[in-house]
């Protein structure tokens, strides 16, 4: 992952795994594999993650 951004409404749920998943150094393999609780926005990145993941 080389970056992200976000904009809209509630976005302070799905900046928190965006940040550490660029300070760490995680893939989209990574972010497909993290369990996100729903009802939560950052359900979105899960699948999102999951169309890049191999």
């Amino acid at each position: 992952m080389l970056g992200a951004r976000i904009a809209g409404m509630d976005v302070a749920q799905l900046i928190a795994p965006l940040a550490l998943a660029l300070e760490q150094g995680l893939g989209a393999v990574a972010l497909a594999d993290t369990v996100f609780p729903p009802p939560m926005l950052g359900e979105g990145i899960n699948k999102a993650a999951r169309a890049f993941a191999p």
